[in-house]
């Protein structure tokens, strides 16, 4: 379902939302790879990423949706439905069901 609201919003149902992110793991990260929010590398105009093997880690940015190599650029999604997750590369106390 679609709808849109006046010339300039749409709502579309299961949409999600991506974010260009900057690749700081040391590594490439894959489709479904749950990355975090490099606090150390991310500056005022560019958002790094990198993985997390702590367990509740509050730094969660989302999920890896294309190959990204180690320095390089792509997309993160921070939310929406997908069936893409790689369960086996996170934590199992990353995942949590929705409240």
């Amino acid at each position: 379902m679609t709808i849109k609201v006046g010339r300039k919003l749409i709502w579309a149902q299961n949409a999600i939302e991506t974010v260009y992110v900057h690749n700081k793991r040391g590594s490439s990260v894959s489709p479904g790879d749950v990355v975090v929010l490099d606090t150390t590398n991310s500056t005022a105009t560019e958002i790094a990423i990198t993985v997390t093997t702590t367990a509740d880690d509050k730094a969660v940015f989302g999920m890896v949706i294309e190959h990204i190599a180690n320095d390089g650029y792509g997309l993160v999604q921070t939310k929406g439905p997908t069936d893409i997750l790689n369960a086996d590369a996170a934590p199992a106390t990353l995942i949590k069901p929705a409240q």
